[in-house]
């Protein structure tokens, strides 16, 4: 903003110099540096009824209806509101669907009376690693891509997990990442967005009733056929 004032400001002036443009660009960029980080904030039962009534329902409700109110809700979008916890979340335990991206969440917590959760996306927050989801049993969908997760310990996680979604984590890039998911997690389909192959399903040991890669590789070109 200030650097192109500044330039638009010497256009009918003499031509900047390389000197003076590196000295500009240098000031532009220290200011954005030193752009204050946004405070955590803590998740409280009015910024869940803005983000999911309309402000005059909020209104014509009394502290304690609105709390009551909350407490039906089952889609829940909470992302981009720098919360730095997920203290607060327990009013909404009967949630199915849960989006908190973009935050500055440590770690996954308060959970634990979520029974009915079955879809999560905690991606581009400060996670290190996986764990506080073990107990949710009805959980299919994991989100929590562009973390700081260094170890996929798939111990941590749902049996009946059905996509996960890791990339931009340290962990995706070890070797062995996939096969390790899919043999550790038995009906886990999709990771990063790629369904799991025939192939990575028999060496994961999970090939029982697959057809052979021949038979999968012909009744593709039968239905090229049929759609030519």
């Amino acid at each position: 903003g200030d650097l192109i004032n500044r330039m638009d400001m010497r256009l009918d002036a003499e031509p900047l110099s390389q000197e003076a443009l590196e000295l500009a660009l240098a000031e532009e960029e220290e200011a954005v540096t030193m752009t204050p980080a946004p405070k955590p904030r803590r998740l409280t039962i009015q910024m869940i009824a803005e983000r999911c009534l309309h402000r005059d329902e909020i209104a014509a409700l009394s502290a304690d209806a609105l709390a009551d109110r909350v407490l039906t809700f089952e889609r829940l979008r909470l992302d981009r509101l720098s919360l730095g916890s997920m203290d607060g979340l327990e009013v909404c335990s009967g949630a199915t669907h849960l989006h908190l991206q973009h935050n500055l969440i440590r770690e996954v917590d308060n959970l634990e009376f979520f029974d009915r959760l079955q879809y999560l996306v905690i991606a581009h927050n400060e996670l290190t690693g996986l764990q506080g989801i073990s107990h949710a049993h009805a959980l299919q969908y994991f989100d929590a891509s562009h973390n700081h997760i260094e170890v996929a310990d798939w111990s941590l996680l749902p049996q009946q997990l059905v996509v996960i979604e890791l990339a931009g984590n340290p962990c995706a890039n070890i070797d062995g990442y996939r096969a390790s998911a899919f043999a550790a997690l038995r009906h886990l389909m999709s990771l990063d967005e790629e369904r799991v192959t025939i192939a990575e399903l028999r060496t994961a040991g999970r090939g029982e009733g697959l057809p052979t890669e021949a038979e999968a590789e012909e009744e593709g070109e039968e239905e090229g056929e049929e759609e030519g």
